[in-house]
């Protein structure tokens, strides 16, 4: 969900839902309710919200979702042992 891939990139980025808010143009009550999908957010407010946790808002094609998905960057596997074991 779209929400929990914000609040998500917040966390990660050590964020307040103040900073963020600020950062937005938003109140820290807005971004409380859409982090919790309490509101249906204007696409704008999604769109900032993404550019300021460094993200993109992308529409694609049904068709091409499954290829999408399978672009996304992967963590790199830790291998179970090292030459130097």
């Amino acid at each position: 969900m779209i929400t929990t891939e914000l609040k998500n990139a917040r966390i990660k980025l050590r964020l307040s839902q103040s900073e963020l808010a600020r950062r937005c143009g938003l109140t820290q009550a807005q971004v409380s309710l859409i982090e919790r999908g309490k509101v249906d957010p204007h696409v704008s407010n999604l769109v900032q919200m993404g550019r300021v946790l460094n993200m993109e808002l992308v529409l694609v094609p049904k068709s091409m979702v499954g290829l999408v998905q399978g672009l996304q960057v992967q963590e790199p596997a830790q291998p179970a042992y090292t030459l130097d074991e």
